[in-house]
């Protein structure tokens, strides 16, 4: 495997598969550097040993098992004897790549050491110190910010071409994530959810894990739902968005109205910074008051 080229292939030890090219681009984004240690590094890294069947893609090939027919079930591996993540120089992480009809997720991760008997306190697990309940999290204005099962009550429009749907698995190893794909450019590309309520000159926190196949932007807004669109705090604020999960934060006070309202619009803005073919990726949406 190439980390630093988003290049990975997992083969028995004759290594035969069928390859296919893409009309995109395939890799994974960078999950690391990769290179073995020495003077120059070796920049690929490569099995002991191999099982099962081989597959795998890079730059814009597509790797399958001899004779594959669609839909089958396969599996295969690669052992890297005496080796580690951190030995590998690969990082942890979600990792995922669009294919025409498919999505590939690639999860890096160690297997967690068992727990510390010693460590874990006593008593009640939701106390905090002196024995005091935890506060309850603050209410999130947003519906079903982690697209767990449904897009709904999110919806999607562009004057361009494109779609939103759900993928799995979402950002940390949730059960899924929005995925918006952009076909076509247009003046209007948007995700949103209406009906948001909130309360005048408030500070609040905007939070969501994102990123895009190409590392390009994303806009936030939130404002009245109907003419005259009134901004409620949020006005396009450009997101600097990378190629893996990353979580972002904005505090923001709302303001334009005098009284709760429930009339709210958050959208996700696409028209100013994407291009045809990019996807982008959002999980775990969360919008709520900085205290109550």
């Amino acid at each position: 495997m190439y980390p630093h080229a988003g290049f990975l292939f997992s083969s028995p030890d004759d290594g035969l598969a069928d390859e296919y090219e893409s009309a995109l681009p395939v890799s994974f984004p960078y999950f690391g550097v990769g290179a073995s240690e020495g003077n120059p590094p070796e920049l690929s890294l490569s099995a002991d040993t191999g099982a099962g069947a081989a597959f795998g893609l890079g730059s814009e090939y597509v790797y399958l098992p001899r004779g594959y027919v669609s839909k089958e079930r396969f599996s295969g591996s690669s052992t890297y004897k005496g080796a580690s993540i951190e030995s590998l120089r690969i990082d942890p992480g979600i990792y995922t790549t669009a294919l025409p009809n498919d999505i590939v997720v690639l999860i890096v991760s160690s297997h967690p050491s068992a727990t510390d008997p010693g460590s874990v306190p006593d008593g009640d697990s939701d106390s905090g110190a002196g024995g005091e309940s935890d506060p309850d999290p603050l209410p999130n204005a947003v519906d079903n910010g982690a697209f767990e099962s449904t897009l709904s009550p999110w919806k999607f429009y562009t004057n361009g071409k494109g779609d939103a749907s759900i993928v799995s698995p979402g950002f940390d190893g949730s059960a899924s994530a929005a995925l918006v794909v952009v076909s076509a450019t247009g003046s209007n590309t948007q995700l949103f959810q209406n009906g948001l309520s909130l309360e005048p000159n408030t500070e609040y926190s905007l939070s969501f894990a994102a990123y895009s196949n190409s590392g390009r932007n994303v806009r936030v807004s939130l404002g009245k739902h109907s003419s005259p669109y009134t901004n409620y705090g949020l006005n396009r604020v450009v997101v600097d968005l990378t190629t893996g999960w990353k979580v972002h934060t904005l505090t923001f006070t709302t303001g334009n109205f005098s009284s709760s309202v429930s009339d709210g619009r958050l959208f996700f803005w696409f028209a100013s910074d994407a291009r045809s073919g990019d996807r982008y990726f959002i999980d775990e949406v969360t919008l709520s008051p900085k205290s109550l």
